[in-house]
């Protein structure tokens, strides 16, 4: 995202910019969770491994999707925050607005 500043330095907030960063983070949540769900020990049962070789594989393709999932939540939790600032400024601006004609 681009970096905007008013004339006291302060920084300000795109709302395009912030909108297609969300944008991405959700394409990226998609991709982890399409990665997750192939990667799902349950799907994979076709393989021929057996005996520890196969608890060995279960056991780190569960860590894999367990990593996922943990990544897949921090993107929507960051896709949350930027869109709860993006409303909070909004917001704000309004107020600004409205208090500056008088209601």
């Amino acid at each position: 995202m681009a970096v905007y500043r008013d004339s006291s330095g302060r920084i300000m907030i795109d709302e395009g910019e912030a909108r297609s960063d969300v944008k991405k983070i959700d394409s990226a949540k998609s991709k982890l969770a399409q990665a997750r769900d192939l990667l799902n020990p349950g799907k994979i049962d076709g393989l021929v491994v057996g005996g520890s070789a196969r608890e060995a594989l279960d056991e780190k393709l569960a860590k894999i999707c367990a990593d996922l999932s943990q990544l897949e939540t921090s993107c929507g939790d960051t896709g949350n925050f930027i869109n709860s600032t993006v409303a909070k400024y909004q917001r704000i601006d309004r107020e600004i607005r409205d208090s500056i004609r008088g209601r």
